[in-house]
């Protein structure tokens, strides 16, 4: 997880909330009503504490803390108490304050609290070195128009320029460069840019090696003195040594030649370019083989073709001033002005009228703002965007009317409707009866907006308007050179280099003053280990996380994991927390054929959906166009699948992408094997360890290793027998929970795949909580029995203290409405760190002590404003996450329920209440288990958060996934 950008956070003690048509919160009549922006009403529960916040600003200004980001929940409509606060921290002495409602007004609070708090910690960093630019000119460029490029690729005034706006500003000025230079309306072929500067020193070390770097053409501009030219001797030499090392760990096999070492840095650099490419590409619908790849930076043609190939493109353009494209760019931008405003309309006919006039009034100020620029009427141009999803749905798009006229059916800005999910779908395409198409036919068009990037769309769902946007452009008039004629001859060779390939050493002919790009054998062949990864990753996105229902093709061998909102059962939601058979769940499908001869089968499966509802006490899903539109989401996805697969086949061969899945899963295999031997020779082949459900039920483990062969069986005998109950947990859960221990222990990136227990024994006993019968209640099994079960293997092997060992399921609803979530609590200590803390407001104290502190639970409130039903399925109750090593357990949780005129009851474990208006229930989760004795070095004082320990360094495959994730 990346660094927080702030140093401390204030609660601030204020409270807005919206009103509700069927709200009967007592008391609500009477609170101050206030007017939002986006039309609603809010009720004023709780005004701002001034005098509160003024005190925890003075010490926060105390410490030295000088910049403040303000993200107030509901200030995107009304942003009265986000103003008074910035008011009084400028008043304090605040050097600069961002406000969430001013940097970015939109209603999703996250991403304007993320965006806030990065304008925050960068602007004043940037007021900085404005004036130590501005410094450097005769009177400080007063009255000199002075341009900086934002991170959307238009320019803005100086005193405009903010760090919310600069954080891409650097890439931005390539990505108008290669747009304006490549693309061509003509056509209309999509481009993909690929910037490289300097590549990194190993791969550059690499290309030297190879042969496709030229020393005598590079500044002497290397060495500690920056006064030495490239070495090819040196590079040969530390790739020598690298050989013979990755020689010695294999023994046997045919030892690697320093170019096949260096050939290995290359596919590996080549690879790690690509996958950022894919995942902004395939994974939202876009077929990477119909773009050019727009070449530039210094390094850049090194790599193009390799990329290019893996990617199935066919051409790449290099511009002439590719060296110098980013700075080019940025002298052919216009200078933007963008406004935005929060909104909460249906776009439908009703509200046409009062989004024409917010577009209406956006533009103006779009174009006041130019004009005050200098910019004349005829060069000022606007657009309008939407910002648009489904209702009850989280994803939103920002979509322009741009290609999509008015019609008597639309807005008069144009018709977003159909850029947003257009209804003209060809026949056999997702969404017209749901066939499955052939993978030449699933690119849909660029106008179908939502299916292009979530492959599916939900015909008779409300759109709902997040924000509006416009967005101004001024014209700067500096048009791109006009191409030159191709001249016709063959270019000029100056010299005729060895080169290496994947064939061996080539003769490769030097171009003066060329970019460098190197064309490659047709016959090379790339590794697959990474690609037939990402295939698996980019296959879209599904459900919501919700009761789980699986669907297996049985064919294909692509799988999707749905959690939907509502299978039906005895309570809304689907995870009732007194079930005692598997019927009292929902809906339970053995075996489906969702999808036959290409048609969705809606009629079978809506029967399905709503057979509990034939059982007496239960009903039928809840939500069933919910449901067929998550299962549809889900049939996409599988597809996609499917296509990416089928690519991989076309271009490589069934032999060689099978080869492949093969080598993925014997290196799986390996990194397991090498974990466990080497568990076995520090700790010994034999460990046993054993937790207890809240209810007293063991999950005992013995694990047994060999040595020799790496192997190890896992004993789950002496767990307790099936329960009166839903923990039971099937056996997949199990081994799912085994797989996961086993990639988070091993110290190498690998992907998930059956080949991580091929050295692996697992016994479990039948009739036992973890391998129960067909007719069990199993939905606490899945999300808080399989806690138990990694917490189990964890402390077998020693790794850490336990977690919160809980994933709190909290559902709630009536005949209206239903609601589910899980909550976070503190994870477990280890040898070298503490552990993480849950978020909402930290319960502290509730991680175990130790040399390393569990984390903190978290304390979550909910106020009821209706009747409703109120579900908890939850445990750690009763029985402490353990530490380990001498650490100390971590705090159990507790469930309350505040009555509005009565008591506050311990609802316990696992409970279904009804609750009335004006109830409150307290949620405080466990905390995680601390590791190695209190008082030792590195122990926290109580209550406060730890620092992150200098010599902890997280590894294994979940944490480099995580990280390549966030890279992209």
């Amino acid at each position: 997880m990346p660094a927080a950008l702030y140093e401390e956070v204030i609660e601030v003690d204020e409270r807005l909330i919206p009103q509700q048509p069927g709200c009967r919160l007592p008391g609500s009549e009477a609170l101050p009503r206030l007017a939002g922006c986006t039309g609603d009403t809010l009720l004023l529960w709780r005004p701002l504490d001034l005098m509160a916040l003024r005190r925890e600003l003075e010490r926060v200004l105390a410490r030295g803390i000088h910049s403040l980001a303000v993200l107030l929940l509901h200030s995107y409509a009304w942003p009265g108490h986000e103003e008074q606060v910035g008011a009084l921290a400028r008043e304090l002495g605040f050097q600069h304050v961002s406000l969430s409602s001013a940097v970015t007004a939109m209603a999703r609070a996250v991403p304007r609290g993320h965006t806030a708090c990065a304008d925050a910690y960068l602007t004043p960093c940037i007021r900085r070195y404005l004036d130590g630019f501005c410094a450097g000119f005769a009177e400080r460029l007063r009255g000199v128009p002075v341009l900086f490029m934002r991170s959307d690729g238009g320019l803005t005034p100086m005193q405009h320029f903010s760090g919310a706006r600069a954080v891409l500003s650097g890439p931005a000025g390539g990505v108008v460069g290669y747009a304006v230079t490549t693309y061509r309306q003509q056509d209309g072929q999509p481009v993909i840019g690929f910037d490289m500067g300097g590549g990194p020193p190993t791969v550059t070390d690499a290309n030297l090696c190879l042969g496709r770097l030229l020393p005598e053409f590079f500044p002497r501009i290397f060495g500690p003195g920056e006064d030495q030219p490239l070495c090819r001797d040196a590079a040969l030499r530390a790739l020598r040594g690298l050989a013979e090392r990755v020689g010695a760990g294999a023994p046997g096999q045919h030892p690697m030649s320093v170019e096949e070492v260096a050939m290995g840095f290359i596919r590996v650099a080549n690879e790690a370019m690509c996958r950022p490419i894919r995942a902004l590409t395939q994974a939202r619908g876009h077929d990477t083989s119909r773009h050019v790849l727009a070449c530039f930076g210094g390094a850049g043609g090194q790599h193009a073709c390799a990329i290019a190939r893996a990617l199935g493109m066919k051409k790449v353009f290099i511009h002439k001033y590719s060296g110098v494209l980013s700075a080019y760019g940025m002298a052919l931008a216009d200078v933007v002005h963008e406004a935005q405003v929060p909104c909460a309309l249906r776009y439908e006919p009703a509200a046409f009228a009062q989004l024409d006039e917010r577009i209406a009034a956006l533009e103006q100020e779009c174009r006041q703002a130019l004009a005050a620029q200098g910019f004349s009427s005829d060069q000022i141009r606007t657009e309008a965007f939407l910002h648009l999803r489904y209702e009850r749905t989280d994803c939103a798009l920002m979509c322009s009317a741009k290609g999509h006229p008015p019609t008597p059916s639309s807005c008069r800005a144009g018709d977003f409707a159909a850029a947003f999910a257009s209804r003209c779908v060809p026949a056999g395409t997702p969404g017209s009866g749901w066939g499955l198409p052939r993978p030449a036919t699933l690119t849909p068009s660029p106008c179908h907006r939502y299916r292009t990037e979530f492959g599916f769309t939900i015909p008779d769902r409300a759109v709902v308007v997040d924000d509006v946007r416009v967005r101004g452009t001024g014209s700067t008039g500096i048009s791109c050179e006009s191409p030159l004629a191709p001249s016709g001859e063959p270019p000029r060779v100056e010299t005729v280099t060895r080169c290496y390939f994947e064939e061996g050493y080539l003769e490769t002919p030097h171009h003066p003053g060329g970019a460098g790009l190197h064309r490659q054998p047709d016959g090379a062949r790339r590794r697959l280990h990474r690609r037939g990864l990402g295939a698996a990753e980019r296959r879209g996105h599904a459900a919501r996380p919700r009761a789980a229902l699986h669907l297996l093709p049985p064919l294909h061998e692509h799988r999707s994991r749905g959690h939907h909102a509502d299978i039906g059962g005895i309570t809304p939601g689907s995870m009732p927390p007194h079930s005692k058979a598997l019927h009292e769940e929902g809906a339970v499908f053995v075996s489906f054929k969702l999808v036959k001869d290409g048609v969705f089968q809606e009629e079978a499966v809506t029967e399905a959906l709503m057979a509990p509802g034939r059982v007496a006490g239960c009903s039928g899903t809840r939500n069933l166009q919910d449901n067929l539109s998550d299962l549809r989401a889900q049939v996409a996805a599988n597809q996609k699948g499917i296509q990416l697969v089928a690519e991989l086949i076309g271009l490589y061969g069934l032999g060689v992408v099978q080869a492949y899945m093969g080598h993925i899963q014997a290196n799986a295999e390996l990194a397991v094997r090498e974990m466990l031997r080497g568990f076995a020779a520090r700790w010994g082949a034999a460990v046993e360890a054993e937790d207890r459900m809240d209810d007293g039920s063991p999950i005992r483990l013995r694990v047994q290793v060999d040595p020799q062969e790496g192997s190890a069986v896992f004993d789950f005998s002496g767990s307790g027998h099936e329960v009166y109950g839903n923990c039971n947990a099937p056996r997949a859960i199990t081994l799912s929970a085994l797989i996961y221990c086993l990639r988070c222990m091993v110290g190498q990136d690998i992907p998930l795949n059956q080949g991580c227990l091929a050295p692996v024994r697992v016994v479990i006993p039948k009739g036992s909580i973890l391998d129960p019968s067909p007719e069990a209640a199993v939905v606490g099994g899945n999300v808080l029995t399989s806690q138990r079960v990694v917490d189990v293997i964890f402390k077998a092997f020693g790794v850490c203290a336990a977690s919160q060992g809980c994933m709190n399921n909290v559902t709630f609803g009536n005949e209206r409405v239903g609601y589910y979530e899980t909550v976070a609590g503190g994870a477990g200590a280890g040898p070298r760190w503490h552990g993480r803390s849950g978020r909402f407001e930290l319960r502290r104290g509730s991680g175990g002590a130790g040399r390393y502190r569990g984390g903190d639970g978290v304390c979550r409130e909910l106020l009821f404003r209706q009747d409703m039903v109120l579900s908890v399925l939850s445990e750690r109750r009763a029985i402490q996450p353990y530490g380990l090593r001498g650490g100390s357990p971590g705090a159990l949780g507790l469930n309350l329920l505040l009555r509005r005129d009565g008591p506050t009851i311990n609802l316990g474990a696992k409970t279904s209440v009804p609750v009335q208006p004006g109830d409150v229930f307290c949620l405080q989760t466990p905390g995680g288990g601390g590791f190695g004795p209190p008082g030792d070095a590195g122990e926290a004082e109580d209550g406060a958060e730890p620092a992150a320990p200098r010599s902890f360094a997280e590894r294994g495959s979940l944490f480099e996934y995580r990280r390549a994730q966030e890279a992209v």
